[in-house]
């Protein structure tokens, strides 16, 4: 039986309602509900959904040599750097073009007197993935707050581009539960985990744990998955979604914030990625978890540019003063932000990440037309082989109930349970 034959459509929609959290986070448009709650826990979320999500595409052409850890990374790059590159540009230029005073996100950590200079040298860093200085700023990026996670994204991507040779399921689990305790403990310590994001050695160190345990922690989950079929259900998806919101929108609880978020990173939320993988929405329900899924990266690398612009406007038009039009800013400009963020994905990152992998021929099935030491029929062999290690895998660890179906590029099976 073939392993990994199903798309994640509600782990998409998850990821999307994420995005959508965090920028609750970073508006004072929304008043402080956003930035007293938990949602900076999204991070976690987003570095479990994508080792998840990796480990599903990439894995099985990793082990049989179809893929090498070199290309892996570059088709990392390729999915990552053209929204990326679009948001470091325009966070470019809205601190070259700040007032001296703004009212906004960037101005909370960044020094209004930062030359063109400076802004212009902190932009080169970053299109590296680099973190800088600027000004009296605390932030790894004080152009994008955001682009802290993807820093460790691109870490951890190559962490297990070079060690997943070795990533056995026990060392996987050593893994998991050796870094879990760490987070558990810092969580209980300091309160909580709103840390990586910072100017600090403490900082960096919390940082590259969350992104450790939440890439491993989904890694191991696709390898616990079982080989059996989907589950159609519009209900049991919209009520996941709705589950996996409550943690992120839990207001500020004083000491009780690090238990809250220690329970979620470490149980929550692998549990909510093992329960929702399988269920598929079908009708339109698909189609908006889908376009949630598209827009949930251009969204979360562009929400922090577009709202001090946004702000800007809203600022210096005067329009924030009258009570009815304000009442309607949030929703606004969360709309305009997520269509644009759509239109965006498109248009112009899906047709220059396809450019850039029919240039380069970097899919991962290519190494099948060139490989030099097995043939293409000893390479699909071995792919075969490692799905059938998966499936035991997942027999010997799966609970005897509805067991699950990775799936990421194509749609459920005729048999699949509908409600």
């Amino acid at each position: 039986m073939a392993v990994l034959s199903y798309r994640f459509e509600t782990l998409d929609a998850i990821r999307g309602i994420a995005a959508m959290m965090v920028i609750s986070r970073h508006t004072e448009l929304f008043g402080t509900a956003g930035a007293e709650s938990h949602s900076y826990l999204a991070v976690d979320l987003f570095f479990m959904l994508s080792g998840f999500v990796i480990a599903h595409a990439y894995e099985r052409h990793l082990r049989s040599g179809a893929l090498t850890p070199l290309r892996f990374v570059a088709i990392r790059l390729v999915r990552l750097y053209p929204m990326f590159l679009l948001a470091v540009c325009l966070a470019t230029f809205v601190a070259l073009t700040r007032p001296e005073f703004e009212p906004n996100v960037l101005s909370k950590w960044t020094s209004p007197h930062s030359s063109a200079l400076e802004i212009l040298g902190s932009a080169a860093l970053t299109l590296f993935f680099l973190p800088s200085r600027l000004g009296d700023s605390v932030l790894l990026f004080p152009l994008n707050t955001a682009f802290w996670s993807l820093m460790f994204e691109v870490v951890v991507n190559i962490l297990y581009a070079c060690v997943y040779g070795k990533l056995t399921l026990k060392v996987l689990w050593g893994v998991v539960i050796a870094t879990g305790l760490c987070l558990g403990v810092v969580a209980l310590r300091r309160n909580g985990l709103e840390m990586g994001w910072s100017w600090s050695i403490s900082s960096l160190v919390y940082g590259s744990i969350r992104a450790t345990f939440g890439f491993m922690a989904g890694v191991l989950l696709l390898r616990l998955f079982s080989a059996r079929g989907p589950i159609n259900s519009n209900v049991r998806a919209v009520l996941m979604l709705g589950l996996v919101a409550i943690p992120l929108a839990l207001p500020d609880s004083g000491r009780l914030n690090g238990l809250i978020d220690a329970i979620a990173v470490l149980a929550f939320f692998p549990f909510a990625i093992a329960i929702g993988a399988p269920l598929h929405a079908h009708g339109a329900l698909l189609r908006y978890f889908m376009w949630l899924g598209a827009a949930s990266y251009p969204v979360y690398v562009l929400h922090v540019p577009s709202l001090i612009l946004f702000e800007r406007y809203v600022h210096q038009s005067g329009i924030g003063a009258r009570p009815p039009l304000a009442l309607f800013l949030p929703a606004f400009f969360l709309l305009a932000l997520v269509v644009t963020a759509t239109w965006l994905d498109r248009h112009y990152d899906q047709r220059v990440r396809k450019w850039i992998i029919d240039r380069f021929d970097l899919r991962p099935n290519a190494a099948l037309r060139t490989a030099d030491t097995r043939s293409a029929t000893q390479i699909q062999a071995e792919l075969s082989a490692y799905d059938r290690v998966l499936a035991a895998q997942a027999e010997q660890s799966a609970p005897p109930a509805d067991t699950l179906t990775p799936d990421q590029n194509s749609r459920p099976a005729p048999s699949a349970k509908t409600s």
